[in-house]
């Protein structure tokens, strides 16, 4: 029986499309905004103990969202605008991989994702929007299945 506890960092950037809007409030009636993420970036350390053929670990680090902003005034003197921004944040997560053979192996994965909140100013017809806004934190769930080349010593 092999056991090892095992230490490494991986980064990755992933195309998304989560939206999340905001509907008007009793204060503003007229105002309509959304903010969708378009992509997440990570960089992160994972931590995990191998024995025979199942690696348990955790991970945690750097997390970006890039999200597009945009604001929709539907009563006169009505205005428009958008724009997009990168927010900083972290990500936490945990996983689980089976080698079910020398070569193949299966995983799955839990992370979780929050981004820092800023302000966005956006102008158009009437005059000038501001928002404090952030994007919704995230919950992914990954499967994979990878196979692992026999290249080298290890």
């Amino acid at each position: 029986m092999t056991r090892a506890w095992m230490f490494w960092a991986s980064c990755s950037r992933t195309p998304q499309l989560i939206a999340g809007g905001r509907k008007p409030s009793p204060r503003k009636l007229n105002e309509v905004s959304l903010m969708m993420i378009a992509g997440i970036a990570s960089v992160v350390a994972r931590f995990g103990w191998a024995f025979d053929n199942w690696l348990f670990y955790s991970k945690a680090g750097w997390a970006g969202a890039h999200a597009k902003f945009s604001v929709v005034d539907n009563i006169p003197p009505t205005g428009a605008g958008s724009t997009s921004n990168w927010h900083n944040g972290f990500t936490l997560g945990s996983g689980v991989d089976y080698a079910f053979t020398p070569n193949w192996i299966v995983g799955f994965e839990t992370n979780y994702y929050r981004f820092e909140s800023k302000t966005y100013e956006l102008g158009g017809g009437a005059g000038l929007y501001t928002f404090n806004s952030r994007p919704k934190d995230v919950y992914t769930f990954l499967g994979r299945l990878s196979y692992k080349f026999g290249w080298g010593a290890y």
